[in-house]
């Protein structure tokens, strides 16, 4: 009987360690955009193009519900307790170099710089430390905004270092300045068309956040993200592009991704 209830107390105290991490509702990111994206917080954190949403078949990408498991002990390392900030993602390149970022925010504004070390860049101050474990090289930067702190972690393997951090800092160090949820020029330099899309009045949430994109098809059979648009709810459903000539699919979601409303259309040149 006493090995039973031992047995159910390590089994709820497992779950609990699993489930105690807390993350920021209403962040998004797109297939095909480098962007991560926080309605609620306002904030669009830049990645690279190899960066894509979580996919459970190669078991990478950017996880915006759960947290790698390497993440945990690296955390750790730094003296950040899971119970004291909110995630906003977990996440890892798509393909190679191989190492890991985390975005995360403190649930009382600030987080601890005791150990970290002031920088001014472009005029923007922030706070940074490097640590090391036997594995992994640590890098942490904490980027104070007008709402409160927002935590940055990057590692990667001692044995395979990357260079990728610097970037993204430059990236990202007004990341509480700026949010821009949408991707008006397609990047064609061709000549291009118009086109006009409105989704069904019927169709339009009063609630959510909705994204309008817009998808080329390509000659393999495979889409490319061309442009794309958040809407408020509520929220006229109606936008217009000019985007080079061909073929494409529009798609109506929420910001889970789910297709709500989808439709093919032709783009020709503008006469």
């Amino acid at each position: 009987m006493r090995i039973c209830k031992l047995i159910v107390f390590l089994s709820a105290l497992l779950s609990y360690s699993c489930t105690s991490y807390d993350y920021v509702a209403k962040g998004f990111m797109i297939e095909g955009d480098e962007f991560y994206h926080n309605v609620d917080d306002k904030i669009s954190f830049e990645l690279y193009g190899d960066f894509s949403p979580y996919d459970s078949k190669s078991k990478k990408g950017v996880r915006m519900d759960k947290l790698y498991a390497s993440d945990r002990k690296v955390l750790k390392e730094i003296g950040i307790e899971p119970k004291t900030v909110d995630f906003y993602f977990s996440g890892m390149p798509s393909m190679d170099p191989d190492y890991h970022v985390v975005l995360f925010k403190p649930k009382d504004s600030l987080l601890n710089r005791k150990r970290l070390i002031p920088q001014l860049k472009y005029n923007t101050n922030y706070f940074y430390r490097n640590f090391e474990t036997k594995k992994y090289a640590i890098q942490y930067v904490v980027f104070p905004t007008k709402k409160g702190d927002i935590g940055f972690v990057y590692y990667d393997s001692k044995k395979s270092p990357t260079k990728d951090f610097n970037e993204l800092i430059d990236k990202n160090i007004v990341i509480g300045k700026k949010f821009f949820p949408d991707r008006t020029d397609d990047g064609c330099e061709e000549e291009k068309g118009s086109i006009m899309v409105e989704i069904p009045e019927d169709l339009v949430s009063s609630v959510d956040y909705t994204l309008i994109k817009i998808y080329r098809k390509l000659s393999n059979g495979q889409k490319q993200l061309a442009v794309f648009n958040l809407r408020s709810p509520n929220e006229r459903p109606y936008v217009a592009y000019r985007i080079c000539a061909g073929d494409y699919e529009v798609q109506y979601t929420n910001i889970k991704e789910d297709i709500l409303w989808k439709e093919d259309v032709a783009v020709t040149l503008d006469l």
